[in-house]
């Protein structure tokens, strides 16, 4: 009997998640990665772009394929019920700059904060908003009150929410401190190239504060760093 109460009590939400992936065009899109970062299990899409996963309301769903740009989507009661349906965008590569288009960072910044405002703008509700002192009596706001006692709910939301920023960060510090930046300054390329990008990362504390000066100065100190290690392993 205790067997099976943790058993029922582990499944207890969980549903066999069902969709389809497309790319351009609504095409079909097969060997898409799904996977479900709040239990870690994950799926390949069929070459019909179909999938079947187990989730339940409130997962977070991350979705990678090769040549698309990477997408995070929040299971819904609704997408458990019927099928859901996603769509991921194509990067464009050239071979000079690798990037035909130039990624608009305060567009792409606006749109995820648009898409996902609800988590953005998530708080729980302060004490006057779910018990009021009237003439009368006390009055209690039961939508307020059950939002607030959703202990698990607010946990996965509040997650989710910190999961967002940390992206959100991280874009912009690819936005400032590019390739192209470090290479002109340093003049790094290749292997050498990544690998200084890779050891030497501002963080984003220090650029969001940090004017164009500020930048150079940085490099140009973790190069000197970088050149230096450099010589003594040769020595």
């Amino acid at each position: 009997m205790l067997i099976l109460c943790t058993t029922a009590s582990i499944l207890y939400g969980q549903q066999q998640l069902q969709g389809h992936v497309y790319g351009k065009d609504s095409l079909a899109l097969a060997s898409v990665s799904i996977q479900n970062k709040s239990t870690g299990y994950g799926t390949i899409s069929s070459p019909s772009g179909y999938f079947e996963l187990t989730a339940h309301n409130g997962d977070t769903l991350l979705l990678s394929a090769v040549g698309y740009v990477s997408m995070l989507r929040i299971v819904t009661k609704d997408h458990l019920r019927g099928q859901m349906r996603l769509y991921l965008k194509q990067q464009v590569f050239e071979l000079n700059t690798f990037q035909i288009e130039q990624r608009n960072h305060k567009k792409d910044s606006l749109a995820t904060r648009e898409e996902y405002d609800r988590i953005f703008n998530y708080r729980l509700p302060k004490v006057g908003e779910v018990i009021a002192i009237m003439p009368v009596g006390i009055a209690v706001n039961i939508n307020q009150l059950y939002k607030l006692l959703s202990f698990k709910k607010n946990r996965d939301k509040f997650r989710f929410k910190d999961r967002l920023i940390q992206h959100e960060r991280e874009a912009y510090v690819d936005h400032r401190y590019t390739p192209e930046v470090v290479e002109r300054w340093t003049g790094l390329r290749g292997d050498s190239l990544a690998e200084f990008i890779r050891l030497y990362r501002p963080s984003y504390q220090f650029l969001a504060n940090a004017p164009e000066y500020d930048l150079l100065y940085f490099i140009k100190t973790a190069y000197k760093q970088y050149s230096d290690s450099l010589q003594r392993l040769a020595h």
